[in-house]
């Protein structure tokens, strides 16, 4: 018998590599080392297959082939480490025992504890009693014994699974949820983790018992299977619940499957798909079902088909070619409120595309194709203008002649409708730009341009803006000719000081134009809204689009101011105006446009530090000076307490405008109360109409292995299916579990 007493032994082979753990992976075999690897490859396996071994004391029993390591033993390879009181390897059995404080160390952070280990050389054999495992995310695994087979199963005796922190008041305290069953088996193959005679527990209470569950382990970041239901109860649809499935169908894809039973309107049924692809994204939802429809006249009709798809694709087809579509379509108006399918927030009209664009150097070109889809009863889906195609070609030059430079424009339309008005257009545009700087430093940019477009119409009746005019006229061609130039001088004054810097920049532009350009030949499709207010006063064209021209001479002039300091505070402020020297019966009244003096438009933004921030917009009557439009936008607060909201006051609007005069008010109070619990109250509220479309509060408490969330929300619809309704819902996410959660919608939802 050897004995020694070395703090430091170096070993190498196999009986080193006996000790390492059942989450170790075997090192390199010395024969395929010798076999099939150069000798400097042979060497540094060599090196890698070497342990380093600390020790009180080390004995050599060769007679019963036992070697034996002995207090505060060490044994390191590569980033992998062993820590007991005592290990030992039989050689005969070819199998390593560690016992005493054991603690297992994986290069990942991963951490094993137990009281007696036993490991074949092989590393597919273990058996570990008092096992206490600590994953990398602070996942714990405990069990009376561990027991490892076939190298990829581990089954737990006694085990308990939870993926909270002890409380850090009283760490031996129940976690806040865990799991605990007769037996858990950890599949590394399947990545899956599965109990039998489970029990969920809260705070040590038993909630739920199951014989047989199963959940993906920490390793897997997407995994097929059942996802957590959804139970609820409405008016409408009665009691309904979810079951999704969720089904893995490559590296790159996935789908959704989601079966929906309702009490009152049977079965419906919503798929959603997505892959990656190697040059872009696919995500498409759908879903459909046989129910009861009420119509736009209050018509009931009895096992309808209703349905919708929601999808999006986007491509780059090479450097400078990407392209894309949006499909989004239901079977009818009130199917997305009813069915709630990833409505936007107070979303009235489905808008569909199909586009592909090119951006290379100085030019753009893009290729449109839009449809539409109206979701309120106000406007009919037959009336809505199906666009295909829309071209669009964009080119900016090089700087020539100095620091001046041309642009070319051109654009291409076709518009019809399923009745009503159907226009053809074409335009073109070109334009000079010389800016250049004055002896006092201020600067100048004189811009000239010209734009011809041509217009052919069918059912289209002279001045008016109806999409399906009563008497309509038959084909009709019409174009105009209309030259613009234009003169904006700018001169910024700075002042500076020790503490803080202010910035004064008047601006005035000269708009010179003729009187001409919008006969009522033209029809107006992409015109017909127009919001004056800082952010357009110097355009040009203070249209929103290419069918009606900002014709007549004008000047425009503002002023822009704004002050700093050096270190949080910040604020700006403009105002404005246009004079005009003729009316441009163009503009509607409510615009403030339309007479020679516009109304003022400015702006207010005050930013003292970061936790306050307030925007104010204005457009002021040239007159008397009262508002006729206004919005302001603030936030304010800490994470401890926090305000945002909105108001928003239209007074006049123009004819055609979708949403007439609006006053609405929003607002939202939030508050992180401690590390996991925060809430949210917030509402809006439109004082033209006097009703409360949106109003709800929150409670949500979030740590590292649960999220429970408790609303209620009350919902105003403009919808002949939906009446006012008050909705409750809870929802508790398990971290490896799922959600489970409930809903219950109470009042108006119409049925019969």
């Amino acid at each position: 018998m050897n004995s020694g007493t070395l703090k430091d032994i170096l070993f190498s082979g196999a009986a080193v590599l006996a000790l390492l753990t059942p989450f170790m992976i075997e090192s390199a075999s010395p024969v395929a080392a010798q076999t099939g690897s150069s000798p400097a490859n042979t060497e540094e396996e060599e090196r890698d297959e070497r342990a380093l071994l600390r020790a009180d004391e080390v004995t050599n029993n060769e007679d019963e082939g036992i070697i034996t390591a002995s207090g505060n033993v060490e044994l390191a390879q590569g980033d992998r480490v062993l820590l007991a009181d005592t290990v030992t390897y039989n050689t005969n059995t070819d199998v390593a025992t560690a016992r005493g404080n054991v603690a297992l160390v994986e290069p990942s952070g991963e951490v094993m504890f137990g009281e007696y280990v036993e490991i074949t050389s092989d590393m597919k054999e273990a058996f570990v009693r008092d096992v206490r495992i600590l994953l990398l995310d602070d996942t714990r695994i405990a069990a009376d014994t561990a027991v490892r087979t076939s190298g990829n199963r581990t089954v737990f005796r006694q085990g308990v699974f939870s993926p909270c922190l002890p409380c850090e008041e009283d760490p031996d305290a129940a976690p806040l949820w865990q799991i605990k069953a007769d037996r858990a088996i950890h599949d590394q193959e399947a990545q899956e983790m599965r109990y039998r005679n489970a029990r969920l527990e809260f705070f040590g209470v038993p909630a739920f018992y199951t014989p047989y569950f199963s959940h993906a382990d920490w390793t897997v970041d997407r995994k097929s299977g059942l996802l957590a239901s959804e139970y609820g109860s409405e008016d409408f649809l009665g009691m309904y619940g979810k079951v999704p499935y969720y089904w893995v169908t490559g590296p790159t894809s996935d789908v959704t499957i989601t079966p929906m039973y309702t009490q009152n309107q049977g079965l419906q049924l919503s798929t959603e798909f997505r892959k990656i692809f190697e040059n872009g994204t696919l995500e498409a939802t759908l879903s459909g079902t046989r129910a009861d429809r009420i119509d736009s006249h209050g018509v009931l009709h009895e096992d309808q088909f209703r349905g919708h798809i929601d999808a999006m694709g986007r491509f780059d087809f090479s450097d400078t070619w990407r392209g894309g579509f949006d499909i989004r379509r239901a079977s009818d108006e009130s199917y997305p409120k009813v069915y709630n399918v990833d409505l936007r927030d107070e979303e009235q009209l489905y808008e569909s595309r199909l586009f592909a664009e090119r951006l290379e150097g100085r030019n753009y070109f893009s290729a449109n194709a839009f449809a539409y889809q109206s979701l309120t009863d106000l406007v009919s889906t037959s009336r809505q203008p199906i666009v295909a195609p829309m071209l669009d070609w964009n080119h900016v030059s090089e700087p020539v002649w100095g620091s001046g430079y041309y642009e070319l424009d051109a654009n291409l339309l076709s518009l019809q409708r399923e009745k009503g008005r159907e226009v053809r257009r074409l335009s073109l545009s070109t334009a000079w730009n010389q800016p250049f700087m004055g002896p006092i430093g201020d600067v100048y940019t004189l811009r000239a341009s010209l734009r011809t477009d041509g217009y052919w119409t069918d059912d289209h009746y002279p001045g008016t803006t109806a999409f399906d005019p009563q008497p309509s006229e038959g084909s009709d061609f019409t174009g105009r000719v209309f030259p613009q130039l234009s003169m904006e001088w700018r001169y910024p004054w700075v002042a500076q000081s020790e503490y803080f810097q202010q910035t004064f920049e008047p601006i005035v532009q000269a708009v010179a134009a003729p009187s001409f350009g919008n006969n009522d030949d033209i029809p107006n499709e992409d015109s017909l809204d127009v919001e004056f207010d800082d952010t357009n006063l110097f355009a040009l064209n203070r249209f929103a689009g290419l069918d009606r021209v900002d014709k007549g001479s004008r000047i425009d002039f503002g002023m822009n101011y704004s002050f700093s300091t050096y270190s949080q505070f910040y604020s700006e402020a403009f105002i404005g105006k246009s004079y005009r020297f003729e009316e441009n019966e163009d503009f509607s009244e409510g615009t403030g446009l339309r007479s020679k003096n516009s109304d003022y438009v400015g702006r207010v933004r005050i930013q003292p530090f970061r936790e306050l921030d307030l925007l104010y917009r204005f457009r002021l009557d040239q007159e008397d000076l009262g508002f006729r439009q206004q919005e302001a936008r603030f936030r304010a607060g800490i994470p401890e307490f926090r305000v945002t909201g909105s108001y928003l006051n239209f007074k006049e609007t123009t004819e055609s405008s979708r949403y007439g005069a609006r006053e609405q008010v929003r607002i939202s109070l939030s508050s992180q109360f401690t590390d996991h619990w925060r809430g949210r109250i917030y509402a809006q509220h439109d004082f033209e109409n006097d009703y409360t479309p949106r109003a709800g509060a929150n409670l949500i408490y979030e740590d590292e292995c649960c999220t429970l969330y408790m609303g209620f929300e009350r919902r105003r619809f403009r919808n002949r299916e939906i009446q006012p309704e008050d909705t409750f819902g809870i929802r508790l996410s398990l971290k490896y579990l799922g959600a489970f959660g409930a809903e219950q919608g109470v009042g108006g939802r119409q049925s019969e």
